[in-house]
């Protein structure tokens, strides 16, 4: 019975917009892309920019779908 009332005030919620999700920091994005079009490897601009390289891997895809 809880959970399903939960679950009801999380669907009501989303439908509200109140479960958004955290904005992603695109700070580091331009720096990103510039290095990488510079030839340097996703790891080495992770370990650069102090980040994650899933990170990198996912603004330089974001980059070829936009």
């Amino acid at each position: 019975m809880i959970k399903e009332r939960q679950r009801e005030g999380i669907a009501k919620a989303k439908v509200a917009g109140k479960y958004k999700g955290r904005k992603a920091d695109k700070n580091n994005h331009d720096a990103i892309i510039r290095l990488r079009s510079e030839g340097v490897f996703i790891r080495k601009i992770a370990s650069q920019l102090d980040c994650n390289p899933s990170t990198v891997q996912r603004v330089l895809k974001q980059q070829e779908n936009a």
